[in-house]
């Protein structure tokens, strides 16, 4: 064979050997591709049935048109958000936060968003957020069990009246026409005692060189005979103890408090009488809470806000009385100003078996908070009006213990509270974060600082006080402060009692603040 043929059948053996090299590929690479799609179908029929488990837990609604309310319609176990109307998420199997998340585990994001709910924080967090959020809206009326937990007697409840009454204990008003005598001079007290309903008065007052009058719990006055200033105060360094440090005087046993402005001279130049009531059993729409705040397992904490007068000390010595003879807790009362067990010697017996340490001068509360660790053992401490960054410190210290504190301050809400400066350490306190550039682009204020959470909130309920015997409820204060931060309306409860009756009512809060 010539060297030109050779040539020839080495070119036609190469391009055979490259056809069927090629054809080799083709037949790798679709045997390849069927692979892949039935790993693809897998995957599919992986996720669809995936979806499928997530749907159980989902109706899809058809003509839903209802834009009046956030939700469209509350039932017993299921929600309807306003923001994707066409869905519910069935609460019926989950008798817990806890339950929920165990099911859903990493998806429980997925579920806020499309069911139009925003979270924030742990799954765990989240899934109390969504558990919570499955009676928004709704209205109805509650008791309690043997284990004090709330049970829902009637949902047929329309809306909530803001107009609470006023439940007053008979027994002390009684009590206040007696003690009444010993507070004013017999003529003074007669007219008042005659003239005046002595449901509604709340102060007396007398000031030098003018008419006396007499406050109303309704803010209203009515101007009273005329007595004599020297005469008043004659009458009551007989019949009260010494005034206090911070000009206090009381009768013992009692609630009712005589407060003097002196002038330069040290000379009494005006007195204002308070007449001191105690209102039965006003803690009762939150015995869930107060029956389980300290047992052998859990050790919470109670912060009680409100104005001034709105009734935070009468609800603090209700619940002494409650821990104290109900549950035979070892309860000591921290009582600076005098109005939860009265100024006296003898503590009033509305704090059933609870003690009580005085206060004299509110710059020694927090060193009287710790002396209460130190010398009496207690389980319970009651400490009202709490103001410094000191009480703060302290309070720490006793919950650090293990020591159940039930405390007071002034604030309408939790928001409020976080513009505090001294008292925002209660709820965990603030503090600027560094954000990613990425991440602030994304906000609204383009701003690389956010606001968080400092640290763990020393109390884990917080309950503001609207009015006698209407409460806004914060179940989990850590939470909450997470949420305002992250511009997230909290959701909260409303409780109320009315004619012996409780209501409960759950809301978004939607009232915000700037720092």
């Amino acid at each position: 064979m010539n060297k030109n043929n050779k040539n020839f059948y080495d070119k036609i053996l190469s391009k055979k050997n490259q056809t069927n090299n090629t054809n080799k590929k083709i037949k790798t690479n679709n045997t390849d591709n069927k692979i892949k799609k039935k790993e693809i179908k897998k995957n599919n029929n992986n996720n669809n049935n995936s979806i499928n488990n997530l749907n159980k837990h989902f109706s899809f609604l058809e003509n839903s048109n209802n834009n009046n309310n956030q939700f469209n319609e509350v039932q017993d176990s299921e929600i309807r958000m306003n923001n994707n109307p066409n869905i519910s998420f069935d609460f019926s199997r989950f008798s817990s936060p806890e339950e929920l998340e165990i099911e859903f585990k990493d998806k429980i994001p997925e579920l806020l968003k499309n069911i139009g709910i925003k979270g924030c924080g742990s799954n765990l967090q989240q899934a109390i957020r969504l558990f919570d959020s499955r009676d928004v809206g709704a209205v109805y009326e509650y008791t309690f069990d043997d284990s004090h937990n709330i049970i829902k007697t009637s949902t047929d409840v329309k809306t909530l009246d803001a107009e609470v009454e006023q439940q007053y204990d008979i027994n002390d008003d009684e009590d206040c026409l007696e003690l009444i005598h010993l507070l004013l001079p017999e003529t003074v007290a007669d007219y008042i005692i005659e003239n005046i309903p002595n449901r509604q008065i709340s102060e007396i007052i007398k000031d030098k060189g003018k008419d006396p009058y007499v406050l109303f719990i309704d803010g209203g006055y009515q101007t009273i005979e005329y007595f004599d200033i020297e005469e008043m105060v004659d009458f009551v360094f007989d019949q009260c103890d010494e005034f206090t440090p911070n000009n206090r005087a009381g009768i013992s046993g009692s609630l009712h408090r005589i407060s003097k402005i002196d002038n330069r001279d040290q000379k009494i130049i005006g007195l204002t009488t308070r007449i001191g009531r105690h209102i039965g059993n006003i803690s009762s729409p939150l015995h869930d809470i107060i029956y389980t705040m300290h047992t052998n397992d859990i050790q919470k904490s109670l912060l009680v806000l409100g104005g001034p007068s709105k009734g935070k000390t009468t609800l603090l010595r209700d619940i002494a009385r409650v821990l104290s003879t109900d549950l035979n807790k070892r309860v000591i009362i921290v009582d600076t100003s005098g109005d939860i067990t009265g100024c006296g010697d003898i503590a009033h017996s509305s704090i059933g078996r609870a003690r009580r340490l005085p206060v004299y001068s509110k710059k020694d509360q927090s060193r009287v908070i710790l002396e209460a660790v130190q010398n009496h053992n207690p389980q319970v401490i009651i400490v009202d009006e709490i103001g410094s960054r000191a009480d703060v410190e302290s309070i720490e210290y006793v919950i650090s213990m293990g020591i159940t504190l039930i405390g007071s301050a002034h604030g309408t809400c939790v928001a409020s509270l976080l513009k505090n400066k001294n008292l925002n350490k209660l709820v965990g306190g603030i503090k600027e974060t560094l954000i990613s550039d990425f991440a602030a682009k994304q906000r609204e204020n383009k701003k690389k600082f956010q606001l968080e959470r400092k640290n763990s909130s020393l109390f884990d309920v917080v309950v503001e006080i609207k009015n006698y015997q209407d409460y806004i409820v914060y179940k989990n204060a850590q939470n909450t402060v997470d949420e305002i931060l992250l511009k997230i309306e909290p959701i909260v409860e409303r409780r109320v009692k009315k004619q012996e009756k409780h209501f409960l009512q759950t809301f978004y809060d939607d009232r915000t603040f700037e720092l």
